[in-house]
C-alpha cells in the first residue's frame, strides 16, 4: 500500500516554504481558506519574535509545525483519496498532488482513465478500479494532468505543469 511519508515529502517540495499571498500562505495552506489551522499561531508567534516578516518561500523549523502541517495534509488530502488503500505509490503520489492543486479535478480525471463514473468522489467502486489497474496507469494519469494544467492556461499553468512532470 501506498506510503504518506514520501508522498508528502514530494509535495512539500513543490509546496514550498511561506508566501505572501491570500493573507499568507506556509507549505501550501491558505490562510484565507483555513482560518482556524493551528499552525497560524506558532507562524504568528515566530514572525513576532524574529521581529520581520517572512521572506518568500522561507520554511520555520519547528517539529511542532511540521507535525501541524503533515496532519492536515493527511487528513485533508491523503484521506480523502484514501491513500493508504492505494497500492501503486506513484499513482498515489500523483492522485495526492494533483488533489492538492485542483481538489476533486484529480479523482474525476483518474475515474475516466480506470471507466468508473467520473464524480469526483474517491469511494469504495474507484479504490478497486485503481487498484486492479496498478502502476500501469501512471504514465497516462500524469498526461492527464498535464493535459488539464495546459488547459486551464491560468496564472499558475505553467508551474503546475512542470510540477505534475516531476510525477
Amino acid at each position: 500500500m501506498a506510503d504518506f511519508k514520501p508522498a508528502l515529502a514530494k509535495t512539500l517540495t513543490q509546496e514550498g516554504g511561506w508566501a505572501d499571498l491570500d493573507g499568507g500562505t506556509y507549505r501550501g495552506i491558505v490562510r484565507k481558506t483555513h482560518p482556524d489551522w493551528g499552525g497560524w499561531s506558532i507562524i504568528d508567534r515566530y514572525i513576532r519574535k524574529i521581529g520581520r516578516n517572512l521572506r518568500w518561500n522561507e520554511v520555520i523549523k519547528d517539529v511542532h509545525l511540521d507535525a501541524m502541517v503533515a496532519s492536515f495534509y493527511r487528513v485533508n488530502f491523503w484521506g480523502e483519496i484514501r491513500g493508504d488503500e492505494i497500492k501503486c505509490q506513484r499513482v498515489a503520489e500523483n492522485l495526492f498532488d494533483w488533489t492538492v492543486t485542483s481538489w476533486n479535478d484529480a479523482t474525476k480525471a483518474l475515474q475516466k482513465i480506470v471507466n468508473t463514473t467520473p464524480d469526483g468522489v474517491f469511494g469504495p467502486k474507484t479504490l478497486k478500479a485503481v487498484n486492479d489497474a496498478g502502476c500501469t496507469i501512471s504514465d497516462e494519469f500524469r498526461n492527464a494532468r498535464i493535459k488539464f494544467y495546459k488547459e486551464l492556461n491560468g496564472k499558475y499553468s505553467s508551474s503546475w505543469i512542470e510540477r505534475a512532470e516531476k510525477f
